[in-house]
């Protein structure tokens, strides 16, 4: 038989009450056009990105992020999530170059994973937790005087009392035998012995 040595060899398979016939494709195409393919260099995954620097600005959720440059890296995969058990990594983003910015929904904790991917896949993630926090509690503005508004302190306008020259009458008919002065800041104590 001509080209029968040519003919795809076929294979029968059951599926259920479907019969399906399956050509043997490598047998039939290697003599199309005596083409002949090259080895493709392997591509190995990227090793683990290293030198993380996460930027936060206090009141904001914008976080920076920036790390080294992973050889073999084509990009990179950067997902987030809330730290603790119970949640899990977003879809993230994909940029790249080795910085990003990112959003995070709320303050608090937080853990950033970064893989390198190329062609071959991603390598194993660098993760590191991070802290976002609040904006400081102001008062509003409408509670607050302007600066420029402020009153100055009241001035105390009553006048010192008049110092009286006359001796001052003693406390008992006791001789006064000793006098002691001791001064504490502002205030002085007396005291006085007696026998």
């Amino acid at each position: 038989m001509v080209g029968a040595e040519t003919a795809p060899k076929t294979r029968l398979i059951r599926l259920g009450a479907l019969v399906v016939g399956l050509a043997m494709v490598s047998e039939t195409l290697a003599p199309l056009a005596g083409a002949q393919t090259e080895p493709q260099p392997q591509v190995e995954v990227p090793g683990r990105p290293a030198g993380l620097h996460v930027t936060t600005e206090r009141g904001s959720l914008s976080v920076g992020l920036d790390w080294d440059d992973v050889e073999g890296a084509s990009g990179y995969r950067v997902r987030w999530r809330r730290a603790g058990p119970g949640h899990q990594l977003n879809e993230g983003m994909h940029p790249g170059t080795s910085e990003a910015t990112i959003t995070v929904a709320d303050y608090g904790e937080w853990v950033v994973r970064i893989e390198a991917c190329n062609d071959a896949g991603c390598g194993p993630p660098l993760a590191q937790r991070f802290g976002v926090k609040a904006a400081p509690d102001l008062p509003p503005e409408d509670e607050a005087p302007p600066e420029d508004e402020t009153e100055p302190p009241e001035e105390d306008e009553t006048e010192p009392p008049e110092e009286d020259e006359s001796e001052p009458e003693p406390v008992s008919q006791a001789p006064v035998l000793e006098t002691s002065v001791l001064t504490l800041g502002a205030a002085v104590v007396l005291t006085f012995d007696r026998d």
